[in-house]
């Protein structure tokens, strides 16, 4: 943020001070990997991440057109899931990772059979 000082006949600029979050800062220089498999699926999407800090992963699984699906996530361990794909019907499919402590806020393609 920078604030702008008018003085007689001169311009000063003066920078404030910096906030630092310390949760969000480690967040952003981790890298976080996900690895989806056995991609294209039948039964289960097996996800696995990189990051074994983070605790409250939520996921969503839609449609190509947009469309919500329903579905049953298992943990695994701190690092991989296991979701219940076999009511989902033959196609493409979208699933967003986020977790908003961390602010990850990813998606990733998969295909049904």
């Amino acid at each position: 943020m920078v604030f702008i000082l008018l003085g007689i006949g001169a311009m000063y600029a003066q920078q404030a001070p910096a906030v630092e979050n310390p949760t969000i800062k480690q967040s952003l220089t981790q890298p976080f990997t996900v690895e989806l498999f056995p991609n294209p699926t039948v039964d289960f999407l097996n996800i696995s991440v990189s990051d074994t800090e983070i605790k409250n992963l939520q996921f969503e699984i839609y449609s190509v057109i947009g469309n919500k699906q329903d579905f049953e996530v298992e943990k695994q361990d701190n690092a991989s899931y296991k979701i219940n794909v076999e009511a989902l019907k033959t196609g493409y499919y979208l699933i967003v990772i986020k977790d908003p402590v961390s602010r990850i806020d990813k998606a990733y393609k998969f295909r049904k059979f």
